[in-house]
């Protein structure tokens, strides 16, 4: 099941990169910060104990992913499928 995650990420991240799909960066900072009050109930308690780096890569690649399959759900839609 690994292998088979790890494949559909690379498969995401070329549909991304081949369709210019990309998170902004106002929609990363809404991400990371819906995040961090879920974490500690206050983004400045949760930004002392996290990655602010690493959490903003998730953020921006979860949003990318879901960009991605709304690409893909709008051209099925388009294509009759």
């Amino acid at each position: 099941q690994a292998l088979r995650r790890i494949r559909g990420g690379l498969v995401l991240r070329a549909l991304a990169r081949a369709e210019r799909i990309a998170a902004t960066e106002e929609e990363v900072e809404a991400e990371v910060n819906h995040a961090l009050t879920q974490f500690a109930g206050t983004t400045n308690d949760a930004e002392q104990h996290l990655d602010l780096q690493s959490l903003k890569d998730l953020a921006s690649s979860t949003i990318r992913n879901r960009k991605v399959f709304q690409f893909l759900e709008e051209r099925a839609r388009r294509n009759g499928t």
